[in-house]
């Protein structure tokens, strides 16, 4: 069956306020239901994935473009369904726990009295599109194991995406590429992770 990785934009209309917005959330792996009522706890194999640091210029509600050099545009009205860390931390855990069924990856923090064996660390340098619908995904991923506190895995990465944009201001296309560079990333890390150890 193949593989979806499909962007689950959602788009909402804000009631009472005095001008429209719409928001948006990065896509999940597959499908968020059904994957969330199959998730099996392996109590001596789980990763917990940190929360991830992401950019100040990054780390506020608008969607933020990086139209060419140091312009950058900020659309007010164009939001992120939540916080855009969040959004991130959530696609990874649903990626990774795809392709890695005998673990189990978790979002920290979590209430639940359960020891991670491994911590995944993501930190988000840049992540945004240019007027021409190139977008750009850089920062770094490191997994420690929690029981020896010792570094297990870790790259830096650059990832980058073009698509033609129909319209310059169609947020909707932005990202749409935004969460493209996103599965890149998650089979990037994938790989990395079991080369190493999982």
């Amino acid at each position: 069956m193949k593989r979806i990785f499909l962007l689950s934009l959602s788009a909402f209309l804000a009631i009472g306020c005095s001008s429209k917005s719409e928001f948006y959330r990065l896509g999940t792996y597959g499908d968020e239901a059904k994957n969330a009522g199959s998730v099996r706890i392996h109590r001596s194999r789980i990763v917990g994935v940190a929360e991830v640091s992401i950019a100040d210029y990054l780390d506020k509600s608008q969607i933020v473009a990086h139209l060419h050099g140091t312009h950058y545009r900020l659309y007010e009205t164009r939001r992120w369904l939540g916080a855009l860390d969040k959004n991130i931390q959530r696609f990874i855990v649903d990626a990774l726990q795809s392709r890695f069924p005998s673990y189990t990856f978790l979002p920290e923090p979590w209430s639940e009295p359960l020891d991670a064996r491994y911590k995944l660390y993501v930190s988000i340098d840049r992540f945004d599109t240019d007027e021409k619908g190139t977008g750009v995904l850089a920062g770094r991923w490191s997994l420690f194991d929690v029981r020896t506190n010792r570094f297990v895995a870790g790259r830096r990465f650059h990832v980058v995406e073009h698509r033609a944009l129909q319209e310059s201001d169609s947020v909707r296309e932005r990202t749409e590429i935004l969460n493209r560079l996103m599965e890149v990333l998650a089979t990037r890390m994938a790989k990395g992770l079991k080369r190493s150890v999982l």
